[in-house]
């Protein structure tokens, strides 16, 4: 066998070089970018929040590259979300490339239940809004399931905006715990959540739900308007727990 020259080391070792480069360049490119699809509400949509630069578009910041659709819309309850991904062509077609789904909704199955400023609490249709949200969440998560079998979905849990001093603060509390149990699935002990394979994030116990003070910091509730939407901080909370629960933080 011929003695090795430093030339010919040179170039093996420039040829291994090459192919170590190409190989993680090839990686980087079949991993694909994220792309974040959000549904739901006015506080997906952005309200309450400088600019609606609500907790969709911060939580999107914590993903490198992303892309992100988002399909929610003010005013939506969780029979207009289902039809929505049901027909709308833009949200079918957003959650069939999704590799993360985000869902903000069952707020306003209670909102309309309120009147005179918040100040009376109609019980009726509270009950009504309930029962409608407990039919529709399971046909939600079964619609994106067949859409995307395996991006994660994550749900956000109602919080409580009125102050525990408030009169309808434990009649608010009580329909709320409800809706948040029916997205926990406590009632079938986690069934749902393994057969639809989604996670929820605890909004409800992180903005101190009925607690004084938090409800003043983290939404508009306290001012003059009565605006229970989000504040600045409290979609920032509400996209770090998002990020936390993704591992995004």
């Amino acid at each position: 066998m011929g003695k090795i020259t430093w030339r010919m080391r040179v170039f093996v070792c420039t040829m291994i070089l090459s192919l170590l480069l190409s190989t993680n360049l090839a990686y980087a490119a079949s991993a694909p970018a994220p792309y974040y699809a959000a549904l739901g509400d006015s506080i997906a949509f952005g309200i309450g929040a400088t600019g609606w630069k609500g907790y969709v578009p911060r939580l999107k910041s914590y993903m490198t590259g992303a892309t992100l659709s988002n399909q929610s819309f003010p005013g939506d309850k969780s029979s207009q979300l289902l039809s929505k991904i049901k027909s709308n062509l833009f949200t079918r077609a957003a959650l069939k490339k999704a590799t993360v789904i985000t869902i903000s909704i069952g707020g306003n199955n209670l909102l309309g239940c309120a009147s005179s400023n918040y100040t009376v609490i109609n019980a009726a249709c509270a009950e009504a809004g309930i029962a409608g949200f407990s039919s529709d969440l399971p046909n939600i998560l079964k619609e994106i399931r067949n859409l995307n079998p395996s991006a994660p979905i994550v749900l956000m849990t109602l919080y409580n905006p009125y102050l525990k001093n408030d009169s309808n603060y434990l009649t608010a509390d009580g329909y709320i715990t409800r809706i948040n149990n029916i997205m926990n699935d406590t009632l079938n002990n986690g069934a749902a959540k393994i057969a639809y394979n989604y996670s929820t994030v605890d909004v409800y116990g992180s903005f101190g739900s009925g607690v004084n003070g938090d409800t003043c910091k983290l939404t508009h509730f306290c001012e003059s308007t009565r605006d229970p939407h989000p504040k600045d901080a409290g979609h920032q909370l509400i996209a770090d727990l998002h990020a936390i629960l993704m591992k995004l933080k």
